[in-house]
């Protein structure tokens, strides 16, 4: 099967201004707008950050649980959840 087109691909369109009438008028896009982002948005932007690992502490945890010696401290671990929800 083979799938034919009319419009030509390769065709390069400029793009299409219109004459401005409300308060920007006049203005022009210099590319130096300022954008400001929320909290939550910042703390989202953060988040997705890709972390590097540490491999000294991911080793000694390995070797912490294979020899039994790692304790699970379920009050820290709850108290910092909550800190998390403040």
């Amino acid at each position: 099967m083979k799938v034919q087109t009319t419009t030509s691909i390769n065709r390069i369109q400029q793009p299409r201004t219109q004459a401005s009438s409300g308060p920007d008028r006049g203005r022009h896009n210099t590319g130096s707008e300022r954008v400001a982002f929320s909290t939550g948005a910042r703390r989202l932007m953060e988040a997705k950050a890709p972390e590097v690992p540490d491999e000294s502490r991911i080793m000694r945890l390995r070797a912490a649980i294979e020899d039994g010696s790692f304790v699970i401290d379920a009050d820290t671990i709850a108290a910092r959840m909550l800190e998390e929800e403040v």
